[in-house]
């Protein structure tokens, strides 16, 4: 990041409770009179209306989040460096455990380095390699500092960066291919073995992978599943428990499920559902050659009547789609393509069945996401009783200053025994 030319910010007369607050966004039309010509990504200062120093961060005049925080400490105004951020933010997780197997090193406004995500994986039993995302124009004025100083706080021998997130255009940021900006790129990429903290070890493909390769932020919401049951008695007779597992990807729950029933020579069987044939291909491999797999490629939101998904009812079905809502004009449409998504998977649930319901648009909130429960529900005909709620792992923490941050919705419930009269 270019330290030379800082430039100064001020927040209008009466627009600096929300950031005095803990708030790290400042938006563009909250700020005095500034450069539209300024360069994305610069070094800024901000000051109050009166001229007192609140934060140092970095500016983007093409972005309705004009500043975002990096420190509110005025004794940090020397050259920006990253290291103690990522020394925080590794110290954070080592406390709590949580960096024995792959998880998530760097959460943006979490852990004061905005516009960045990092995720780490362990690669076979000792190799690290991270994935590296640039969200904002500063993430990427800030990436060479990042790329030198990461593997001085933790080692990592490869590191992927992705600037392929559509939402870069908001920032007036180009939308690139994925790169190897450390280590080089490695000969296999298309099916690596992965540790997680809950014991599985996935193959994922980083030549072409969804988020950071796997959903780090689900593994506890999985880990609660599965706990659930182990408290269930009730049994099938022998019956295979049938599984739906909707927009599946490399089959990061399924494999989880599968696990657990094979480890109770529970019989079941799994149908897997992804519009890509590639984590198909992935999502077979983690489930393993002795799991009872259909796998389907089809697009769900626009093809629920598939003959090869109705023939069945599921015992459980997991409904975790990709964010549904990208911005606040396409809200109503979203929170449709929910309701749809949950009003099917709820008629296609075998009485007693289990339901995994997810959302992880930031854009639906809490009382949304319920909402939409609620409307599917009514449409599908079904009473659900919801046992537990879900949500982000701990390597994923959150500030309440931030609720952006809480993107994740998780809701895990049981149907009826009978369909609504």
């Amino acid at each position: 990041m270019n330290t030379v030319n800082v430039i100064s910010l001020r927040l209008k007369k009466g627009h600096d409770r929300r950031f005095k607050s803990g708030h790290p966004w400042v938006f563009s039309n909250e700020l005095q009179t500034f450069d539209a010509k300024t360069t994305p990504g610069s070094w800024a200062l901000l000051s109050d209306a009166g001229g007192a120093f609140l934060a140092r961060g970095y500016f983007n005049p093409k972005s309705l989040i004009a500043f975002r925080t990096l420190s509110r400490d005025p004794s940090e105004l020397a050259p920006w460096e990253p290291e103690t951020a990522l020394t925080r933010a590794f110290q954070h997780r080592q406390a709590l455990g949580l960096t024995e197997a792959s998880f998530r090193w760097i959460f943006a406004e979490a852990d004061d380095l905005p516009g960045v995500v990092v995720d780490c994986y362990k690669v076979g039993t000792k190799s690290w390699w991270a994935v590296v995302q640039c969200h904002t124009a500063g993430a990427d004025a800030m990436l060479p500092a990042l790329l030198e100083s990461m593997p001085k706080v933790f080692a990592v021998e490869r590191i992927l960066v992705q600037k392929d997130m559509s939402h870069r255009k908001l920032e007036g940021i180009p939308v690139e291919e994925s790169s190897w900006q450390r280590g080089g790129s490695p000969e296999k990429i298309h099916a690596v073995p992965v540790a997680l903290a809950n014991g599985l070890s996935l193959h994922v493909d980083f030549s072409r992978p969804q988020k950071t390769g796997l959903f780090l932020d689900q593994i506890s919401n999985q880990n609660q599943f599965i706990e659930t049951l182990k408290l269930r008695s009730r049994t099938h007779a022998g019956k295979p428990i049938r599984i739906l597992d909707l927009f599946c990807y490399v089959g990061q729950w399924s494999a989880q499920l599968s696990r657990y029933f094979a480890s109770h020579e529970i019989p079941s069987e799994f149908s897997l559902v992804d519009s890509s044939e590639q984590a198909l291909e992935l999502a077979r491999k983690n489930l393993g050659e002795h799991a009872d797999v259909r796998a389907m490629k089809l697009d769900l939101l626009a093809a629920w009547k598939d003959p090869a998904l109705l023939e069945h009812q599921y015992d459980i079905i997991i409904a975790d789609p990709p964010a549904l809502i990208s911005a606040r004009a396409h809200y109503p449409q979203g929170v449709h393509a929910y309701q749809k998504l949950f009003e099917q998977a709820m008629k296609l649930l075998t009485p007693g069945g289990l339901l995994i319901a997810c959302s992880c648009s930031g854009l639906l909130d809490e009382e949304g996401f319920q909402h939409a429960l609620l409307k599917a529900e009514q449409r599908s005909g079904r009473s659900m009783k919801w046992f537990a709620r879900g949500g982000l792992s701990p390597d994923h923490p959150l500030r309440s200053s931030f609720p952006e941050g809480s993107y994740l919705k998780c809701a895990m419930g049981r149907s009826s025994d009978k369909p609504i009269a």
